[in-house]
């Protein structure tokens, strides 16, 4: 993602934003400053959204960084890359079996009033970010197909999925889902098209069913949302583009800076001095404990203790002993050697 706009037109930044938290984080003045250049890299706005996240209430100790927000929008525009891989390309005609299986109809009953609440909570923006648009003048432009309603359709399974990753927990509030949960049939109806799509085709070439296969990182790695992207890179690079895996590898570039500046893991431990008595095979932490070098001169006791030392600063004392002398002495080699006698 080069530019703050992908091709997802409906969440222009790729995570799925409640209108709630938009409001809240005051994201459209965010929008508002990046549009006002060329061509924003997207990691401003996570950088943004990262600071303004963590300025919520009782975050502590969890931390949303850039980074991971980066990987997490990865994670959003892979998942919606599949399904059109799967829905689109391998079985058009499956989404309206699933539909008719499931007893859901994309005009009206249960399916219907999901659509509706899904806009209205999880909105569109205008390019300005400051205006929702509102489910009639969204579905309004619908076409003969579905299509948006479709992709809406998607879009509730996607949520499913991250309210269930425990890696996302730091997340969470951006797209929890409860509200939803509560106005509208929406547990039901994602349930039901959950179970259609366990008995649905499998997902060419993995031969699971889509709903499986992209529950598989997070089984895989349940607690990190690093280790999903590397369980997609390694497993699923036979359907991606090759413009997505190299923006998951510049993704990870960028969590490994990020772990730079912050020094890693933190400072590394401070170490204290441990000596060994060779006597007894043990730790001493003091002279009374073994300490393994005693407080006296060592056997060299016939000349040790008759040293003498005798310390002068030589320019100082090169001075004296011009003016004792009268003439100048400058040079250690011009000291007279009476003077080296005396010491």
């Amino acid at each position: 993602m080069n530019t703050i706009f992908s091709q997802n037109t409906y969440f222009p930044y790729e995570i799925q934003i409640s209108a709630t938290m938009w409001k809240k984080l005051e994201l459209s003045n965010v929008v508002g400053d990046l549009t006002t250049r060329p061509t924003p890299p997207a990691i401003l706005f996570y950088r943004q959204l990262a600071e303004r996240l963590n300025r919520l209430p009782a975050r502590e100790p969890a931390v949303a960084k850039p980074g991971e927000l980066r990987l997490f929008a990865l994670m959003n525009r892979i998942f919606r890359h599949l399904f059109t891989c799967y829905l689109d390309d391998q079985h058009p005609y499956l989404e309206e079996k699933t539909l008719a299986a499931g007893n859901l109809d994309f005009t009206s009953g249960p399916l219907a009033q999901v659509i509706q609440h899904f806009i209205e909570l999880y909105p569109t923006f205008d390019p300005t970010g400051k205006h929702a648009v509102t489910p009639k003048k969204y579905l309004a432009r619908d076409t003969r197909r579905f299509t948006r309603r479709r992709r809406i359709v998607r879009e509730t399974l996607l949520l499913r999925l991250f309210m269930e990753n425990p890696a996302l927990t730091v997340f969470r509030p951006l797209f929890d889902d409860s509200h939803l949960a509560s106005v509208s049939p929406y547990g039901t109806v994602t349930s039901i098209l959950d179970r259609e799509f366990k008995n649905a085709p499998p997902c060419a070439p993995f031969e699971l069913p889509i709903m499986e296969l992209l529950r598989a990182p997070q089984k895989a790695c349940p607690d990190s949302l690093a280790g999903q992207l590397e369980f997609i890179r390694k497993y699923w690079a036979e359907l991606l583009p090759t413009e997505m895996l190299s923006e998951i590898a510049s993704a990870f570039d960028t969590i490994r800076e990020e772990e730079r500046a912050r020094g890693g893991n933190g400072p590394g431990p401070s170490l204290v001095l441990e000596f060994s008595s060779p006597e007894q095979g043990k730790l001493a932490f003091s002279p009374t404990e073994e300490y393994p070098e005693p407080e006296r001169f060592s056997l060299d006791k016939d000349w040790m203790p008759n040293v003498v030392l005798i310390a002068k600063m030589a320019y100082v004392w090169m001075g004296q002993l011009s003016g004792k002398y009268g003439w100048p002495i400058q040079r250690l080699d011009e000291i007279p050697d009476a003077e080296l006698d005396t010491l």
